[in-house]
């Protein structure tokens, strides 16, 4: 059996190869920033079954467009009286 080692460096190289071959070194001329306010992690599953109910569906095999999107990122924000 491998040792810690040998899969942290398994991990590093994988992620090394994946940020390598995806890296985008244009300059962006534009960027359209979708920001989904109250958009948490069930309310998205919610709306992803719902849309695949209303195709007489079970609802979970669905996408939404939101989550095609190559990127995506999570925030949570929490207020201090």
């Amino acid at each position: 059996m491998a040792d810690i080692d040998y899969w942290k460096n398994q991990a590093a190289s994988l992620l090394k190869h994946k940020i390598d071959s995806q890296l985008n070194t244009n300059k962006a001329k534009n960027i359209i920033f979708f920001l989904g306010d109250g958009m948490s992690v069930t309310t998205v599953t919610a709306a992803r079954i719902y849309k695949g109910q209303l195709k007489n569906k079970s609802g979970e095999e669905e996408k939404l467009k939101m989550e095609t999107f190559p990127h995506a990122g999570l925030s949570k924000v929490t207020l201090f009286d």
